[in-house]
């Protein structure tokens, strides 16, 4: 089983390999970094209780947990827009054919 799975990647030119390589330390760099956010969430919720009174830390919770949202959200989009962009560019061009407007005449009465 190992040797196949060697075979497998030795089979791989070197530029899939750079562009997996270059893929997987994206992915795990993009992980680390949303983790890192729920973790602080989590410790922003255990210590809220320490500066502040029962309504402030209600807010600061409700608060906390939506913004862990929208930062992973963000995180999610800065990472993948490039790939994102690759894939729209390398599209077809629109020929001349594919811009003409059809005419379609006039029902006659």
């Amino acid at each position: 089983m190992v040797f196949l799975q060697k075979k497998s990647r030795n089979s791989l030119s070197s530029e899939a390999s750079k562009n997996r390589r270059k893929t997987n330390a994206r992915f795990f760099l993009q992980s680390c970094i949303q983790d890192w956010i729920c973790a602080l969430d989590i410790l922003n919720n255990l210590t809220s209780n320490l500066y502040c009174s029962t309504l402030c830390t209600m807010l600061l919770t409700f608060s906390s947990s939506v913004m862990v949202y929208v930062f992973d959200g963000m995180v999610m989009f800065l990472f993948n827009y490039r790939t994102t962009t690759k894939r729209v560019k390398s599209s077809r061009e629109p020929t001349k054919e594919s811009t003409q407007t059809i005419r379609v005449p006039a029902p006659v009465n």
